[in-house]
């Protein structure tokens, strides 16, 4: 790695980590979009572990731990039993990503134009432990936290407390999408010369922050919106 090569990279994590601050969700898809341009060797993994830590930051520095918990509990329980129990029910293709980027678009579009459609408390009992099996089943296709994003932003949360539940649903499905986990032999010379870049990404997810505690409801809620857009367009772009 020579020093014009880790000096974009340092920038891409910075710039990803700004975006999950802000928004909290969309590093790794924002770090792999960005590590397209110049490819390195350790860094697709370092987004891997920059996501793991920046989600765990933000389960744990949030508003009320406990609360979230109890609510998003059968949610949580929904993704691993996802990703446990039907690791192979979904075979990710071109199709699979193609239909579920179409999916979070119009969700994302629609969002943008005539609003955010809220479920109900009643809607959202029955709703969590589906959308967290869909998730988990997804996991395990390498697909994080389909559908659960645009599913959170659904539901009657502030920011806080829906940049909290992001960082718990990630984890879940992190969790989920390693369901057939084996023990490693060892971890690759490349994987730990490129994990520095955990730094950068962390100093961009406290930016980040700041800017969404500077953000009103409103611009807050489109620029969600426009994540939203841009996960769906890398599932396409994938496909």
């Amino acid at each position: 790695m020579d020093f014009v090569q880790a000096i974009f990279l340092a920038a891409a994590f910075v710039a990803a980590g700004l975006i999950q601050g802000a928004l909290g969700f969309g590093l790794s898809a924002m770090a792999l979009a960005l590590l397209g341009i110049m490819p390195c060797t350790g860094a697709a993994d370092a987004a891997f572990a920059s996501m793991i830590v920046a989600n765990g930051w933000q389960l744990f520095d949030g508003p009320r731990l406990t609360k979230l918990l109890r609510r998003f509990g059968a949610l949580g329980a929904g993704i691993v039993l996802g990703g446990f129990a039907l690791p192979h029910a979904v075979r990710r293709g071109p199709d699979l990503s193609l239909a579920v980027g179409c999916t979070i678009l119009l969700l994302a579009f629609s969002g943008l134009v005539f609003g955010r459609q809220r479920l109900s408390d009643r809607q959202e009992i029955w709703a969590s432990p589906v959308v967290g099996l869909c998730t988990g089943a997804l996991a395990g296709t390498g697909m994080i936290a389909v559908p659960v994003i645009p599913y959170l932003h659904a539901l009657e949360l502030d920011r806080e407390e829906l940049v909290q539940a992001l960082g718990f649903s990630v984890l879940m499905s992190i969790l989920a999408m390693r369901s057939d986990w084996t023990v490693p032999a060892g971890i690759a010379p490349d994987a730990l010369r490129a994990i520095w870049l955990v730094v950068p990404a962390m100093a961009g997810l406290y930016l980040g922050q700041a800017v969404r505690r500077e953000l009103d409801a409103r611009a807050f809620e489109r620029w969600s919106g426009s994540g939203i857009i841009f996960l769906g367009s890398s599932l396409l772009a994938s496909a």
